[in-house]
């Protein structure tokens, strides 16, 4: 059985006989070249439609000497052993890793020294905890990557080399706009969502699935803005680390000062920026791994604060991305300010991101857009006056109490009006936007063009958890008789914190006391009190045992009842317990509480 090539522009001989999975040594002819941008997953998935093999473990047997090796499509494991088996005709695993992979993404972030162990993990047989090192499991932007492809460029590919392929450029966290046609990527379900986990897959339009339901160019303009902001970064002939996370902080907060945001004692004015931040990544959240950027005035504020503090190691570069974006907007201005030339802080804002001018120009325009929104203009026409974005309009008005006559492009009025019940009786946006099958971001512009919803929103809400930690408190105390309020506290301190913090009156009138040790029914049939000894020894007994072993570590309630198996079920009898409720309370009652943790009730 011999393989044909059927690819135009396909750098092989034809009529290749397949090769033996066996086989170590693999010869020029019997591989493909690289094409411009590919990744090394894409190279190796071309490879296999090309040798003609049924199972996807026979190519990488061939080409990393092992039936899962190499697969993974971001951090691909066993370099070295490919480039011993194609004698390095792919060219070094060094190269490999930093212009073929994902790593090419997170390298201009990194320190030297970071990047060199990311390479050595990714020539060795396996990279299990390479994106723990990489602190991309304990950011919130996730760790999955999924495969992404432009239906323009699928289209161009196949006319002009044979092949569809994966680039790299369309591969980087944070890209969903294509560069070169500003076209919506589409993303790919295999791989990421466990389907297809190790075989190898090359771009179909029939395999694609959009990400969003507008992916229009008015739509995505923001997306388009970051997209060409994160390739020019990352392509930058620079070393690696070149944006140095301790050199952001100074150059943000230089920007910051200059855009008026930073007191004369070098406090941030969290307010006025916190609103153009959030502005600014309103047009960001709605693609699919950026939903964890601010969606709250507090949320953006406390964004703020991190930006005048030393940046933490394993930040992921998503937020120094969109830090650079909104401060700078693109790889030019952000030269021009780290070098002191210029003044990139008054450039314009990004057409569809919502970003604002700064400074006390701000409540001169909303003064005048208020004017000419009561004069009779649209909201289009009074944002072109002013010089803002027509979203901005519509946000400043609606915080006036201004209401914008709407035509709604997606919305129709019977699904605003649906939209807005669901709302005001203190649905989640996520509930609300599955419930109706739109997407999340159309339920927040809802919100924040509507008089008066987010207001009545954000009060539904309250209630609503109000209503879920006052039932949550009741079952634990009702489950649990006579406790008292530190032993209720240890078994649900969520409800507790929420209820101390919003419900304190409630809360005080419901807590639960300590029943008395007396009881007034007949002789018990077992001894209490030496069970109770027993038992209090045991906690004893346990809290010296890791109290040791935390060093100095909060000891809870779950960790004590896991060392002494029998206490849970004892819990809802501590009122015959009462040794063992004392000893409890001082254990929990020593361990450090941390700053943001309230006092227990007196």
């Amino acid at each position: 059985m011999a393989a044909r090539c059927e690819f135009r522009g396909a750098k092989a001989v034809p009529h290749r006989p397949i090769l033996n999975p066996g086989q170590l040594a693999l010869s020029a002819p019997s591989l493909l070249e690289w094409l411009p941008d590919e990744t090394l997953y894409s190279l190796c998935s071309r490879q296999h439609r090309f040798w003609g093999y049924v199972h996807a473990w026979q190519t990488a047997q061939v080409l990393f000497g092992g039936r899962r090796l190499g697969t993974q499509h971001d951090f691909p494991s066993a370099l070295d052993a490919l480039v011993t088996r194609t004698q390095g005709l792919w060219g070094r695993a060094e190269d490999i890793a930093t212009e073929r992979t994902l790593l090419r993404f997170f390298r201009p972030f990194l320190a030297a020294e970071d990047v060199a162990a990311a390479i050595r993990t990714m020539r060795s047989p396996s990279v299990a905890h390479l994106k723990f090192s990489l602190g991309l499991l304990t950011s919130r932007f996730g760790a999955s990557h999924p495969l992404k492809a432009c239906p323009v460029c699928i289209r161009e590919d196949r006319d002009r080399y044979g092949w569809s392929y994966w680039h790299s450029a369309h591969q980087y966290p944070g890209v969903w706009i294509c560069t070169r046609h500003g076209e919506a990527l589409r993303q790919s379900l295999l791989k990421t969502m466990g389907i297809g986990r190790f075989e190898w897959h090359l771009p179909a339009m029939e395999a694609l699935v959009p990400w969003c339901n507008d992916t229009s160019p008015s739509a995505t303009s923001g997306l388009g803005a970051f997209a060409s902001l994160a390739s020019a970064v990352v392509d930058a002939p620079r070393p690696a680390g070149w944006v140095a996370r301790s050199a952001m902080e100074a150059i943000f907060s230089t920007a910051l000062a200059r855009r008026g945001w930073i007191t004369a004692g070098g406090s941030l004015r969290a307010r006025k920026a916190a609103e153009s931040y959030l502005n600014y990544c309103e047009a960001l959240r709605q693609a699919p791994n950026l939903h964890e950027l601010p969606a709250t005035p507090e949320d953006a504020a406390r964004s703020m604060g991190r930006l005048l503090r030393s940046i933490r190691d394993g930040t992921h570069p998503l937020r120094i991305l969109v830090a650079m974006g909104w401060l700078f907007g693109d790889l030019a201005t952000f030269d021009a300010a780290r070098a002191g030339e210029g003044q990139p802080i008054n450039a314009p804002a990004t057409e569809g991101c919502g970003t604002t001018d700064v400074g006390a120009a701000v409540d001169h325009r909303h003064g005048k857009l208020v004017s000419l929104l009561q004069a009779g203009h649209s909201a289009r026409s009074a944002a072109k006056i002013i010089g803002i974005d027509t979203s901005t309009a519509i946000h400043w008005a609606t915080r006036a109490g201004v209401a914008i006559r709407r035509r709604p492009k997606v919305l129709v009025p019977t699904m605003v009006a649906a939209l807005s019940t669901d709302l005001q009786q203190g649905k989640t946006k996520v509930e609300v936007a599955e419930k109706h099958e739109v997407p999340v971001h159309i339920v927040t512009r809802l919100l924040r063009t509507q008089v008066g919803l987010q207001g009545a929103w954000k009060r539904a809400l309250r209630v609503r958890k109000q209503a879920e930690m006052r039932q949550r408190w009741v079952a634990t105390t009702e489950r649990n008789p006579g406790i008292g309020i530190k032993l209720a506290r240890a078994i649900d301190p969520a409800a507790y914190a929420w209820l101390y913090r919003n419900d304190r009156a409630w809360l005080l009138t419901h807590a639960p006391t300590v029943a008395s040790t007396r009881d007034s029914a007949s002789q018990p049939r077992v001894d209490w009190a030496a069970r109770d000894e027993l038992l209090k020894k045991a906690v004893e007994r346990a809290a010296l045992h890791l109290a040791v072993a935390s060093r100095g570590r909060k000891i809870g309630l779950g960790a004590l009842c896991q060392a002494v198996p029998s206490l849970k079920a004892k819990l809802p009898a501590l009122a015959r317990l009462p040794r063992t409720r004392r000893a409890l309370e001082q254990v929990l009652q020593r361990s450090p509480r941390r700053a943001s943790e309230p006092r227990l009730l007196n």
